[in-house]
């Protein structure tokens, strides 16, 4: 971040960290360098000290950045450390940015280890996924800086775009968070995500990691991470949510954890999160819902091309952005339409005799295919059950509801509906 951004970055009363779904002890075996690195990698670089680098996107004020950075594995023969040696921070958040900027440098101890022939360095940069010019402006430079310090991952072609340099990318629901945003952000962050991945070039190397935590159902996800003509395989495992209280005497303290061999064995596994929507379509949630978090681990393979390219010669790090947007799309689709859906055969009876009844309660009318309306109020509160109306509150009905009046021309009576307009207002929504 460059220091008209670090002046600009300030939160005020918000500098305090937040820490969002889980603390890092939760899923700090999924992240840690053996696991990301795995036994044939430590083999074959020989186990006398590795440094990683980790890529963090859509931080906001997580210290999960500085976990990573202060992680130190020690490896069986007590002379070699496993770390990251270098952790780049990004959101689109600048004033996020700066707070968390701001937080490391005023806290940070600077050891010789860290400072010196380590090279390690913690790095922020402000970034919009659903922008590709966006993306290559902050994260181009960052490529090209690693891969001159990793000699060997340079490719010999003198044209060689930025890329492939990461063993670890950690997203902690900033995928969910996309999946409510427009889909150029989604398709943004996964084509950057599998960009940024280093690709193994040696089959006993193991590729680089995407480790994403996220409350969706594991079906929804698991079709979401199968993006046309990515190579990885795709581990899922269940872990209880965690929350910490996060000390600012912690910050910039190295913390070393006993090596686990890097077998990739972490945690325990548990049955996949299913929909907190019933059959019915009514928000559902079950007494796990909020209880556990589903962790995604997507590891880049090597290609049977040994070229490098695919077949519209672009290097076999960088997806057709088209082709992914294309299955973001229907992916979700499929997930809000068919999965989850919120208007069913059942649900729409059960709209129905609900309006009825409470059009005789205010009124004394029958439902007689008049169109009677309700108030925007009194219908919301009809056509939403209790779990719904906790995470859809009537102002963001509201402002839905005004989209909808928008897109269908409508000009008179806007402050009520009637059940037909009420269920065409939901088919439109889901």
């Amino acid at each position: 971040m460059n220091d008209e951004a670090a002046v600009d970055g300030g939160y005020g009363a918000s500098d305090a960290p937040f820490e969002w779904l889980t603390s890092f002890e939760a899923y700090q075996h999924f992240v840690l360098p053996s696991t990301v690195l795995g036994p044939s990698a430590l083999v074959e670089e020989g186990c006398t000290g590795i440094q990683l680098n980790a890529l963090h996107v859509g931080c906001g004020t997580s210290t999960a950045g500085e976990s990573l950075f202060c992680l130190r594995e020690r490896l069986p023969n007590a002379d070699g450390i496993l770390r990251y040696g270098c952790v780049v921070n990004v959101d689109k958040d600048i004033k996020a940015l700066g707070s968390l900027e701001r937080r490391w440098k005023g806290r940070t101890v600077i050891d010789d280890e860290s400072s010196g022939g380590g090279g390690g360095k913690m790095v922020w940069k402000q970034l919009d996924f659903s922008s590709r010019a966006s993306c290559r402006a902050s994260l181009d430079d960052v490529y090209r800086n690693l891969a001159r310090s990793s000699p060997s991952d340079q490719s010999p072609l003198p044209n060689r775009p930025p890329g492939s340099c990461f063993d670890l990318i950690f997203d902690k629901s900033t995928l969910d968070c996309l999946l409510c945003a427009e889909p150029d952000a989604v398709t943004g962050l996964l084509c950057e995500v599998y960009r940024g991945l280093r690709a193994p070039k040696r089959d006993a190397i193991r590729g680089g990691v995407y480790v994403v935590i996220s409350f969706h159902p594991y079906d929804f996800v698991r079709r979401l991470l199968d993006l046309p003509g990515a190579e990885w395989t795709v581990d899922y495992r269940v872990v209880k949510r965690q929350v910490e209280d996060i000390s600012d005497e912690e910050v910039g303290i190295s913390k070393e954890v006993p090596y686990t061999g890097g077998s990739g064995s972490v945690g325990s596994e548990d049955s996949p999160s299913s929909s907190a929507w019933s059959e019915s379509g009514v928000f559902q949630p079950d007494e796990n819902y909020r209880k556990t978090v589903g962790v995604f681990t997507c590891r880049r393979r090597r290609l049977s091309n040994s070229d490098g390219h695919d077949a519209d010669h672009r290097p076999n790090y960088i997806l057709n952005w088209d082709a992914v947007r294309e299955h973001v799309i229907s992916t979700c689709d499929h997930e809000y339409r068919a999965t989850s859906p919120l208007v069913t055969i059942a649900r729409e009876e059960q709209i129905r005799d609900a309006f009825t009844m409470e059009l005789r309660r205010q009124r004394g009318v029958l439902w007689d295919g008049k169109n009677p309306t309700l108030s925007l109020k009194d219908g919301y509160e009809v056509i939403f059950t209790p779990d719904e109306k906790t995470h859809y509150e009537f102002d963001c009905f509201l402002d839905d509801w005004k989209s909808y009046c928008d897109s269908k021309r409508l000009n008179k009576d806007t402050n009520s509906f009637s059940v037909v307009t009420a269920l065409d207002f939901l088919h439109e929504m889901q």
